[in-house]
């Protein structure tokens, strides 16, 4: 009979490896590589790349709106890159800030934007400067597996 400690070992590296091998089975059985898991980030990062300067509006209550300028997109994934190791899945990163006048300031949460072309879309954002020059910025950062 095998004891707790040993089991949970021997599962821990077996799921370790598995985590790992999936991006490539998964390329594998779909005839995709990591040029095409590029292009889909490519693709989520470019739709909103388009926006800059473009208003999202949030409804945060019955008849008020606020309304949030896209400003910026950054790619995120520089700033990680030395981290990662060779093995470890492809990750998309990238970060959307958005900025509202200081009289409209909402609070950090997740939200129902309306926007003219992406149309509805729900995101989770954080003030991170607030007060100056009339205005607050938040972020919405995505990392998720590319």
């Amino acid at each position: 009979m095998i004891d707790r400690r040993k089991f949970l070992s021997a599962w821990g590296i077996t799921l370790a490896a598995a985590s790992v091998a999936m991006p490539a089975i998964a390329d594998a059985a779909t005839g995709k590589g990591k040029e095409t898991r590029k292009m889909q980030k490519s693709a989520e990062f470019a739709k909103y790349s388009e926006q800059v300067n473009t208003v999202f509006q949030v409804q945060v209550q019955e008849g008020v709106t606020v309304n949030l300028t896209l400003t910026d997109v950054v790619d995120d994934n520089p700033r990680f890159a030395a981290r990662e190791s060779a093995g470890s899945p492809a990750l998309e990163r990238f970060s959307l800030f958005f900025d509202c006048s200081a009289d409209q300031g909402i609070t950090q949460g997740t939200y129902s934007m309306t926007h003219p072309v992406l149309g509805k879309v729900d995101l989770f954002i954080v003030p991170v400067i607030g007060g100056k020059d009339e205005k607050i910025r938040y972020q919405c950062a995505f990392c998720r597996f590319a």
